[in-house]
């Protein structure tokens, strides 16, 4: 599963941070290699204590370091 590290939820309910083993990494690209930033679409459902979020669109991410 992804990993969002330094991340944060913004105001429109979507998150910001960078991903971490993402299965949809293409070594040609530089989408989704380790410490890309992304914007992940709006947020499902977000489990602070099992430290994992869902979006609208179905990815789930674990939830890392939060942003300061």
């Amino acid at each position: 599963m992804s990993v969002l590290e330094n991340w944060e939820l913004l105001e429109d309910g979507s998150l910001f941070g960078y991903i971490y083993d993402d299965i949809r990494h293409n070594p040609l690209t530089t989408e989704f290699q380790d410490g890309h930033r992304v914007i992940t679409s709006l947020v499902k459902k977000i489990d602070y204590d099992e430290k994992y979020a869902i979006t609208e669109s179905g990815t789930r991410y674990t939830l890392g370091k939060k942003a300061k």
